[in-house]
């Protein structure tokens, strides 16, 4: 049976459901309540390269205005890192795929505010290399690109690829 509120004139129409505010709550709460438990509570995980070639990919794929392998290279970077907070960030964009190409996006920027931040503060560490994080003005969000140049704008696709600009570097600790 579904709700219905009364129309004027006589009879009912049907309540639509919106189905992506609770998935977008419940993500957010997820991630907020593994950064508070999770982070005080471990030494900073060092990010390989298998993890971060498989993050590209997918950075990749959504400047190219894609999903197409994101889905894959999701599962394959939550695999390759031990952090449960990545690896649900991970498994989000993996399913927003199923929604579509701005939903995959919203979910790819939860997964960078992770990775990114954890990488500035200390939660995660690189294994080796340099990487560049970059930010979009226009998207208020940031992801991270393995060359400074060019940008690839993972929020904009096609649209406006190069916006953005490197605002920090990050290089492994020796």
């Amino acid at each position: 049976m579904t709700d219905a509120l009364p129309v004027q004139g006589g009879g009912s129409a049907a309540i639509v459901p919106d189905f992506n505010l609770p998935v977008k709550r419940f993500a957010l709460c997820t991630l907020a309540l593994l950064l508070s438990l999770v982070s005080s509570l471990r030494a900073a995980e060092p990010i390989s390269p298998t993890a971060l070639d498989a993050y590209y990919k997918i950075a990749d794929a959504l400047a190219s205005d894609s999903t197409k392998r994101v889905v894959e290279n999701a599962r394959a970077f939550a695999a390759a890192v031990k952090d449960p907070m990545l690896q649900l960030a991970a498994t989000n964009v993996a399913a927003a795929t199923q929604v579509d190409l701005g939903k995959t996006r919203e979910m790819f920027k939860m997964l960078n505010s992770v990775l990114a931040n954890g990488i500035k503060f200390g939660d995660y560490s690189l294994e080796q290399g340099t990487i560049y994080r970059a930010y979009c003005p226009m998207e208020r969000a940031d992801w991270l690109q393995a060359n400074k140049a060019p940008i690839r704008n993972p929020y904009h696709g096609s649209e406006m690829l190069t916006c953005g600009e490197v605002v920090e570097t990050y290089a492994a600790k020796k």
